[in-house]
């Protein structure tokens, strides 16, 4: 999900006519840097209060909460992982965590999409125990 998201802002900052080959090192506008953390930080604390709220409300598997909640902190190693933003460690996490990330809002989704019989008996065995 994110890393739609950042190739599309990478496509929209980086776009324009051909430039000669940069000297130093590459580096992406303020602006750019400032919406990828400001995105970042606002997708670490919706993740933490999504799962918050699926765990008090025991109406989804604690599976999904949790594998949220470790996606948020791998999203955390990611950015501070040796070699970010560019190397394959950073990579490797982040890719992890977005495919933790699209597990449990898959299957959110696909609970939500069941027909409410479904739904009435999951709710009453979950108040059970």
């Amino acid at each position: 999900m994110l890393g739609v998201g950042e190739n599309v802002v990478a496509a929209i900052a980086f776009s324009g006519p051909p430039q000669p080959a940069p000297t130093g090192p590459i580096t992406p506008p303020p602006a750019v840097i400032i919406g990828f953390l400001a995105g970042a930080i606002m997708l670490l604390i919706g993740s933490i209060l999504l799962a918050l709220g699926i765990l008090r409300a025991h109406v989804f598997p604690r599976w999904t909460a949790w594998a949220l909640i470790a996606s948020a902190i791998l999203l955390v190693v990611a950015f501070f992982a040796p070699g970010a933003p560019a190397g394959a460690i950073p990579a490797i996490v982040s890719a992890v965590s977005t495919l933790l990330s699209a597990a449990a809002l898959v299957w959110i989704g696909y609970m939500l999409a069941r027909p409410a019989s479904a739904i009435s008996a999951q709710l009453e065995e979950a108040q059970r125990g």
